[in-house]
């Protein structure tokens, strides 16, 4: 999926398995030469986490997630680790705000191949053990 400055790309979660920290992993193409400097990444959530699971520990902030997408990489992972609850729905916004805050370029663009949650080490540490690896990988379908 092709995204400009200014777009978002919204995608919906509700497949989560497992109730733990993932880290959120933008995969992408570059298409301008340069780093896209300003995406956001938004967590939305239908309700509160459960207080006695493992996501006791999540504050509102944690739901605003930050990463920059360098020229030479395909993926970059965003900051900071978000807490996903098993049968819950949620939706994660990609806002590209900014390529460049020093120069308006508004037709910068990027191709967006998918989003992927992995366990979070944090997870895994947590529950000090080896846990089986869980990914979630949202792609765009063409139609």
């Amino acid at each position: 999926m092709k995204a400009l400055e200014g777009s978002v790309l919204n995608f919906t979660i509700d497949d989560i398995r497992r109730s733990m920290w993932y880290d959120v992993i933008v995969r992408y193409e570059p298409v301008h030469p340069g780093v896209w400097e300003d995406v956001q990444v938004i967590l939305e959530r239908d309700s509160l986490p459960d207080p006695n699971g493992p996501c006791a520990d999540w504050k509102p902030e944690y739901d605003r997630l930050w990463v920059q997408l360098p020229l030479r990489s395909r993926s970059a992972v965003a900051q900071p680790s978000v807490c996903l609850e098993a049968g819950k729905r949620y939706n994660l916004l990609l806002q590209f705000r900014k390529f460049n805050s020093h120069v308006d370029t508004p037709l910068a663009s990027i191709l967006v191949d998918s989003v992927i949650y992995f366990v979070s080490i944090m997870s895994i540490v947590k529950e000090n053990h080896i846990q089986l690896i869980v990914i979630y990988t949202y792609s765009f379908v063409l139609v």
